[in-house]
């Protein structure tokens, strides 16, 4: 007996599945390029910058990936959920106009786990000879 909607979801080709990760990602891209504002918008924009990273996250979930990458997938779209959840810090801290806070997670970023994990993931399935675009490279 199959049920309506169970495992009927159709593995994504290669190329689709390069295609859907450049397209998430290139949203996730932009709203972090729309982070360069004033102290006064910067929360707002960072609050975007975390609904990108969800939404990507969700739609990276809600793929069937091609075999052989659907862990990496999985750790991709869990890196942007743990890098949205850690960027609560950086929005209270523009909210409050709290520029030492701001200094402190920027200079913390590049040992940000979840960043690690994003990125780990990514290079794991670049060598399995996927062309993801900018995000096996930012």
């Amino acid at each position: 007996m199959v049920l309506a909607g169970c495992g009927s979801q159709t593995r994504l080709s290669k190329t689709q599945y390069e295609q859907r990760v450049r397209s998430v990602y290139e949203d996730v891209r932009q709203a972090f390029r729309e982070t360069k504002v004033g102290e006064a918008r910067l929360a707002g924009r960072i609050g975007a910058a975390q609904s990108a990273l969800r939404n990507a996250a969700d739609e990276l979930d809600g793929v069937r990936p091609p075999g052989g990458v659907e862990e990496p997938n999985h750790d991709l779209a869990e890196g942007m959920r743990e890098y949205a959840e850690d960027l609560d810090a950086l929005r209270k801290a523009a909210a409050a106009h709290d520029t030492k806070a701001i200094d402190r997670f920027n200079a913390q970023t590049p040992q940000n786990e979840a960043i690690d994990r994003i990125a780990e993931a990514a290079e794991e399935i670049r060598t399995k000879g996927y062309d993801l675009g900018p995000i096996a490279t930012d």
